[in-house]
């Protein structure tokens, strides 16, 4: 028979503290908490259900030192109150826990929680049922180990750190509500999985959702609504699906994947972003289905680095409707794409995308080498028969030939746009004459010259060789000396295997996918270490001779690195020294040449530099040390990164901004420094 017992803080034939009830019951006993405020610390090792007589919320259990409530076994509580001191802003251990979850199987409903937040460890399985965790200094929720969490129709409001933070383990929650928190609303890491279903959660100060590492989360329906950061924001190996979800007045984009993340996107509406609706970077991949994006202030959907997207029917607008400026090939089937500002469609001058039947409202801009697939759409009133409608982009026929010369022209005039590089340009522009000079020799019969096309690109980070390199590499495909002109990007770990028999192999691989292009070597010194005796790099470096040699009319190899390092790569082996006999240097940018990266990079993102703020960037650029690691161009384009998010923050307290003020980046939104 399992004992009922009772505690109140007066009476006759009750318990005076919640503790000592405890002491006194039976496994699967009951305890009843008359109303009140009992100030102990629990700790429940047996299994026993408390419940508050007076209804939720009329019993308070308070202590001085977190945590209030340790749980241990299969125990459920309904209507109580735990309050705690609040602890650190943003501490998210155990210690930060108001209620500790360690063990066994819990259920909290119509519970409070208050100065702390809840931690559920170990092999813990916790259901929340219509519980309030409010005025947390840290973490609301933090679930980690294997635990596995449900929660349904809770409330998470006035949270320090992040709403709900799972480093492990998996939690589902249902019809809850996340308002206010300094961190993320939901943050998954590890390799948690978390699904949300119907969930909204409002004015987060960081984003509303962020995965990491190899962490999975699934958001079904809901609202992600004024997060101060990115509505989702995804990094490492994460993915996430989010299906009807709606997600508005983000900060920066609304959803963000970078990292080798993977995010897939179902019906969803995207509005009112301040960046772009759906940026895809570094190497993650998106795929659309449906939805719309709408109202982003830069780009409906932009698309960098080595990101990749495929979009089946979505509807995207923005600034400019599509940025894609990427090595792989974005495709876009069905909906719709809109510029606000006239531009539909911005393509990078060397990246290609595919549009398969979207209807295009406005222009397309760039990308000589995209393949524009649109519907013809019919004549418009007044429209002679077989023109393309306004806003329209035709179908190039398939397979026609492009004119060498015009294509050699605007390869040199893309070339000619770099920012500084005057030696370069010069250098190119040489090597660009002989090459036709050889094909005008191979055209009549005649031997071409002894010539190698192969070259070392010298200098610091950031100074345009991979430009420059795939650049080369159009200029000779569109002479007729290369069969395709792709880059292939390749370094040590790409080419020098793990263990003896492997490197050559490898090695092999990487030259045979840039037979017919260029084959761009970063940091090729360290194929040749100093210091080191036996070094599977030489090896890499022998493959490399003879494949080069093997293959010398159909593949350009292009070495790049520091200068002092590349001499003495170059020097590492004969064979390299009688390939590589050009070298072109890359300086540093100057301060002036830095500053028009910034303007560019402005411009092309609709933004606008006073003169003032020309000033103060070219004095923040002269203050920069140009030691070894110095960033150049891409110390610029973090520069710029970080003038839009001081301008945002600025803007963002300005009621009812004018076009002058979201667009005008000013002296104070130039970073003290460029770290």
């Amino acid at each position: 028979m399992t004992t009922r017992l009772r505690v109140a803080t007066h009476g006759w034939g009750v318990h005076r503290s919640v503790g000592a009830a405890l002491r006194a019951a039976d496994v699967g006993g009951t305890v009843t908490i008359r109303a009140g405020r009992y100030r102990e610390a629990l700790v429940l090792d047996r299994a026993v259900t408390l419940v508050a007589e007076g209804g939720p919320g009329s019993v308070r259990i308070v202590t001085p030192v977190a945590p209030v409530l340790v749980v241990g076994a299969t125990v459920t509580i309904r209507g109580v109150v735990f309050e705690a001191p609040p602890t650190h802003p943003g501490t998210s251990d155990g210690h930060a826990a108001a209620v500790l979850l360690d063990q066994g199987s819990v259920l909290l409903e119509d519970c409070t929680v208050v100065g702390a937040g809840v931690v559920v460890t170990g092999t813990t399985t916790a259901t929340l049922r219509r519980v309030t965790i409010r005025q947390v200094a840290g973490d609301g929720v933090q679930v980690t180990d294997d635990a596995t969490v449900t929660v349904t129709d809770c409330v998470l409001t006035g949270v320090g750190g992040c709403g709900l933070r799972v480093v492990g383990g998996r939690v589902d929650v249902t019809a809850s509500r996340i308002d206010g928190s300094t961190g993320a609303g939901v943050l998954a890491t590890g390799t948690a999985q978390v699904r949300l279903d119907d969930c909204v959660l409002t004015g987060v100060r960081d984003s509303a959702v962020a995965a990491r590492d190899d962490a999975r989360l699934t958001v079904t329906a809901g609202q992600l609504v004024d997060a101060h950061g990115n509505a989702a924001y995804l990094t490492g190996r994460a993915r996430i699906t989010m299906t009807g979800v709606v997600a508005t007045g983000s900060g920066y984009s609304t959803v963000h994947v970078g990292g080798q993340a993977r995010a897939e996107l179902a019906g969803c509406e995207l509005t009112g972003s301040g960046e772009h609706g759906v940026a895809v970077v570094d190497t993650a991949t998106v795929q659309l289905t449906g939805g719309r994006i709408d109202g982003a202030r830069l780009a409906g959907v932009h698309v960098a680095d080595r990101g990749d997207l495929t979009a089946d029917g979505a509807t995207i607008s923005g600034g400019t409707g599509l940025i894609v400026d990427t090595a792989h090939r974005p495709l876009l089937r069905g909906g719709a794409i809109t510029g606000t500002g006239g531009v539909a469609v911005q393509v990078g001058d060397e990246c290609t995308t595919v549009l398969a039947g979207p209807t295009l409202h406005g222009t397309v801009h760039g990308g000589p080498w995209a393949v524009l697939r649109c519907p013809d759409p019919g004549p418009r009133s007044g429209q002679p028969p077989g023109q393309p409608a306004p806003g329209q982009v035709p179908a190039a026929p398939a397979g026609a030939p492009a004119d060498p010369a015009d294509a050699v022209a605007r390869l040199l005039h893309q070339l000619d746009q770099l920012v500084g590089l005057d030696d370069v340009k010069r250098d190119v522009g040489a090597l660009v004459t002989v090459m036709r000079l050889v094909r005008l020799r191979r055209d009549a019969g005649l031997p071409p010259p002894p010539l190698s096309r192969h070259l070392v690109f010298a200098g610091n980070p950031g100074t345009g060789k991979t430009t420059v390199a795939r650049l080369y590499g159009r200029i000779l495909h569109a002479l007729g000396l290369l069969t395709q002109g792709h880059l292939v990007e390749a370094s040590r770990s790409d080419l020098v295997g793990e263990y003896v028999g492997h490197t050559a192999p490898k090695t092999t691989g990487v030259f045979q996918r840039a037979r017919g292009g260029v084959l761009f070597i970063d940091e090729a010194y360290a194929l040749a270490p100093t210091g080191q005796g036996a070094d599977f790099g030489a090896e890499a470096v022998a493959t490399l001779v003879k494949l080069m040699e093997d293959h010398r009319d159909d593949v350009v190899v292009i070495a790049a690195g520091y200068p002092d390092d590349m001499a003495r790569f170059v020097a590492s082996n004969p064979g390299l020294a009688s390939r590589f006999t050009r070298t072109l240097r890359f300086p540093d940018y100057r301060s002036a040449e830095l500053v028009r990266i910034v303007e560019a990079q402005a411009e092309q993102h609709r933004y606008r530099l006073t003169g003032s703020t020309r000033d103060t960037l070219t004095a923040l650029f002269d203050r920069l040390p140009r030691v070894d690691g110095f960033g150049n161009g891409r110390a610029a384009r973090h520069v710029f990164q970080r003038m839009t998010e001081r301008h945002a923050l600025r803007v963002a307290t300005t009621p009812g901004a004018s076009e002058d003020e979201l667009t005008d980046l000013r002296p104070q939104d130039v970073p003290d420094d460029a770290d």
